[in-house]
């Protein structure tokens, strides 16, 4: 009778189906590094072709504005017609253009927002005229030697009246003054902000954005944005950075009293400002 021979370390038996299976897990581990690969080359590939197109999309909507621009610029007729909203599809045109082009829409400075297609994306612009802006803070200190200049803005531009408009014009003023002396007989200084809930003092100084309007007393959601924006296109800054805002703030009043006044708002859409 033959015995089987064995190794040093015992029978041999099964060995074979271990190289296997160790071949095998070798061979599936390649093949998921090779699919991982292949499906982020793929997405890589499509992020950077759809990041081209939507690039070059606003630089269509960009020169679309400016041919729009200079064509009302050199239209004679230009002055005569009414800016029409893309969306406004009741609206009829005063009169057609010589090429029958449909030229009733005109795109203005301040203006928008405008869409237009271009191949298979949908552009939207809005044209800001910025010649047209003031300096606030320059504008602030003209009005402390005169505040009916303020005061005419405020009712001309905005539609302010009475004590509405001079509470909010002598407060802008006590804002970004360098003394602390009320202003008139409806301004305010430390004293009444002082006195709010959570408190904060006031800048007297220039406005280091214009966001700070909001903490001026009388100044509303309503005057700052205008009644027909919505609050979610009032707010600039995402919630990681918000929070970002607050936990560097501790050590500035102001800052920390502001930023919680946005984060306020934004967790209280609906509530307005109450003015003292």
């Amino acid at each position: 009778m033959l015995k089987s021979k064995k190794g040093p370390f015992g029978s041999e038996r099964g060995i074979a189906l271990l190289l296997v299976l160790w071949v095998i897990v070798f061979l599936a581990f390649v093949c998921a590094e090779f699919s991982w690969t292949m499906r982020t080359e793929t997405a890589s590939a499509i992020n950077f072709k759809e990041g081209t197109q939507a690039y070059y999309a606003a630089e269509a909507g960009i020169n679309r504005a400016i041919i729009e621009l200079l064509r009302i610029a050199a239209s004679p007729r230009s002055a005569s017609r009414v800016e029409r909203s893309p969306d406004d599809q009741d609206a009829v045109p005063e009169e057609d253009s010589e090429d029958g082009a449909d030229d009733a829409q005109l795109w203005l400075a301040g203006g928008g927002p405008y869409r237009f297609e271009f191949g298979d994306f949908y552009c939207e612009v809005n044209i800001i005229d910025e010649s047209n802006k003031i300096n606030i803070n320059q504008f602030l200190s003209q009005s402390k030697q005169d505040p009916t200049k303020l005061k005419s803005f405020l009712e001309s531009q905005i539609g302010l009246e009475g004590e509405e408009r001079d509470t909010v014009a002598d407060s802008l003023i006590d804002w970004s003054d360098e003394d602390n002396d009320v202003t008139g007989f409806f301004g305010a200084e430390d004293s009444y902000y002082e006195s709010l809930d959570p408190p904060y003092i006031c800048r007297n100084g220039d406005l280091q954005a214009i966001e700070e309007c909001l903490s001026v007393r009388g100044v509303t959601e309503e005057i700052f944005y205008g009644s027909a924006r919505r609050m979610e296109e009032r707010v600039l800054l995402s919630p990681e950075e918000l929070e970002q805002l607050l936990s560097g703030a501790q050590q500035n009043p102001f800052l920390h009293a502001f930023g919680a006044a946005v984060k306020n708002l934004l967790s209280h859409p609906a509530q307005g400002k109450k003015t003292g």
